[in-house]
């Protein structure tokens, strides 16, 4: 099953920071990206919590805490997702045997490798380059 959590995070800052003192509830943007409001206060809630968001319980008003473009993809990604590996070894295998027993070692390596360059990419990204191609891609 894909994680979409990191994804609907990010949709999530850029809905507020493109809104222009509008007013969004978790029920209007959880419209707009075909979610419900209690997965969307959720994840707000684990933003607020690595203070990436700014909220007044009860109220629509939310704001990001920082300007777009000093939030790195990557603090948004170990706020919602903070043990997320996305590749997994399973370790499961028949012990009797050379090969299966080490064939989960030499991955692991590997998958360490794969999760550092994914996580090193995200923190050169922020979420003022994602404000940006959603634009370019508009503008299109």
């Amino acid at each position: 099953m894909a994680n979409t959590k990191f994804s609907n995070a990010v949709y999530i800052l850029v809905a507020i920071a493109t809104s222009e003192n509008e007013q969004l509830s978790s029920q209007k943007i959880a419209a707009q990206f075909n979610s419900s409001a209690c997965v969307v206060r959720r994840i707000m809630s684990e933003l607020k919590k690595s203070q990436l968001i700014n909220s007044t319980r009860g109220s629509a008003k939310t704001t990001i805490s920082k300007e777009p473009q000093e939030i790195t993809l990557y603090q948004i990604f170990k706020a919602v997702t903070p043990d997320y590996k996305i590749l997994n070894v399973d370790e499961k295998v028949d012990q009797s045997c050379p090969l299966t027993r080490a064939v989960p070692e030499v991955l692991k390596t590997r998958y360490e490798i794969m999760q550092q360059t994914m996580e090193n990419q995200l923190k050169e990204q922020t979420l003022q380059d994602i404000i940006d191609d959603i634009k370019k891609t508009q503008s299109q």
